[in-house]
């Protein structure tokens, strides 16, 4: 009980946060014997400023537009004002998801996640509000972009016709601007006039709003298959390039992760680029095309490195801490940070692909306790995110999740 006793202390400043949460009231023991053979670091203050950050993704957002223009504002300040007081310093907010945009945008529709229906207006501009409550709760807030993801349907006919892809498919299909896959379909990351896209998109949100960064996450090249871009790679190698198929591809997602960087630096030294690729390194690599090593260790890629380490301590595959350490091993340029992404989302759940790890997020409540306190204790580490929102601040949390959270939120104030 002095465990318990400990923790009331030290959450009473959060109990607000907590009681948005549907934590109040009396807590529902759990036994779990195994519980007390899991290592507790003890972690020494420091004046060490970590990066606190947590997703909020484009469903999140979505039901947050309920009400129009007052109901946005004030579901958005409620929502800022709960992360602020939960110790998170940072917002990654969704502005395009689809080749969408979550404010008005002269090249892409607006997001239907905001009206029901993509390109029409909603009659207000999130990412304005999104960034005003941000700083107004003293908050960063990076607009987080997927830049080759147009859509889960691969039915090129139900696109929105003012959609820049549907008008690639209508007009210059040869050109090879448009992938359409059977999970999809997506911006070619072999085309230039693609990436001149993505850049004149970013370009016209950090003109156009105050925001503190740019992010991507984990999306890159959509397929392995070799005839999604071989016309472009046909040209390439007739006009002299020397380079494998699969090493033109790195080279074109890094063509692309070095112009986004590049543009943010020549607007302000301050803006901040983060990628948030998957735990797999190796993955990333063969399967994405994504180079992290390069980005992780050489100025002029990214400002932060975010990998997704959604990995319990018994995680069949990619067990926490040896994941961690690889990116440790990695992250040597002192111009990039490294920011661990936590699966708030697994908590009392059974992680199917974990192997011999599957139930451990149903055993055990205090392991995003624990990777926080590992985070701390690493000099190479610069802090941490979570995914996401509606994982945290939610009043449907079993049990075990609910217990989970109050362990991980006493971490994130201390």
């Amino acid at each position: 009980m002095s465990r318990l006793i400990k923790l009331t202390a030290l959450l009473v400043a959060a109990m607000l946060v907590l009681s948005s949460c549907g934590l109040e009231g009396e807590r529902e023991e759990i036994t779990q014997p195994e519980q007390a053979t899991q290592k507790i670091y003890t972690v020494i203050p420091s004046d060490r400023e970590l990066i606190k950050a947590v997703w909020l993704n484009y469903e999140e957002i979505g039901a947050m537009s309920s009400g129009g223009e007052e109901g946005f504002r004030k579901n958005v300040d409620s929502a800022f004002s709960k992360i602020k007081q939960a110790g998170f310093n940072r917002v990654i907010a969704h502005v395009r998801a689809f080749s969408d945009a979550f404010y008005p945008s002269g090249l892409f529709p607006f997001s239907k996640y905001l009206s029901g229906t993509q390109g029409a207006d909603p009659g207000f501009d999130a990412l304005k509000i999104m960034t005003e409550a941000a700083h107004a709760h003293s908050l960063k807030i990076d607009a987080w972009i997927n830049p080759y993801r147009v859509s889960y349907d691969s039915n090129p006919s139900h696109l929105y016709n003012g959609s820049p892809a549907f008008k690639y498919l209508q007009s210059d299909r040869e050109r090879g601007n448009v992938i359409v896959l059977e999970g999809g379909i997506f911006y070619n990351p072999a085309s230039t006039e693609v990436r001149r896209l993505i850049l004149d998109g970013i370009r016209e949100i950090i003109d156009g709003y105050n925001v503190d960064g740019i992010h991507f996450d984990d999306y890159f090249y959509p397929s392995k298959e070799p005839a999604i871009d071989l016309a472009q790679y046909n040209a390439y190698r007739a006009a002299g390039g020397k380079l494998s198929q699969d090493n033109w591809r790195r080279e074109n997602v890094n063509a692309l992760i070095s112009g986004v960087y590049s543009l943010l630096k020549q607007k302000s030294p301050q803006l901040v680029f983060s990628v948030s690729p998957g735990g797999d390194i190796e993955k990333n690599y063969y399967d994405y095309y994504a180079d992290v090593a390069l980005w992780s260790t050489r100025s002029g890629y990214v400002d932060v490195i975010m990998p997704q380490l959604y990995y319990g301590f018994y995680n069949g595959h990619l067990p926490f801490e040896k994941t961690l350490e690889g990116w440790i091993s990695l992250a040597k340029s002192s111009e990039v940070k490294l920011c661990i992404g936590l699966a708030f989302y697994k908590c009392g759940t059974v992680d199917e692909f974990a192997g011999e790890g599957r139930d451990e997020w149903t055993q055990y409540t205090n392991i995003l306790q624990r990777q926080l306190q590992i985070i701390k204790l690493k000099p190479d580490c610069d802090g941490f995110a979570a995914y996401s929102y509606s994982h945290i601040f939610s009043d449907s949390l079993n049990p075990i999740a609910r217990q989970e959270l109050e362990y991980a939120l006493e971490e994130i104030l201390n």
